[in-house]
């Protein structure tokens, strides 16, 4: 059973160092974003999410 508590430890261990390197994105990301966003056509269906997530988008541009 040491080989499974191993196996579980190192599991563990790549996932935590998985999290860590994750990196928001940048003020260019996101303005690339909106672009990509904004250069898009929708459905009506869809207008709401995509005017949610531009808000979002905006948000997270201003706070940086």
């Amino acid at each position: 059973m040491k080989w499974l508590r191993k196996i579980m430890a190192t599991l563990g261990e790549l996932k935590n160092k998985e999290k860590k390197e994750q990196q928001p994105f940048t003020k260019e990301e996101l303005e690339f974003l909106l672009q990509l966003i904004a250069d898009s056509t929708f459905e009506g269906k869809d207008v709401q999410l995509v005017y949610e997530t531009a808000v979002k988008i905006q948000k997270n541009i201003v706070n940086l």
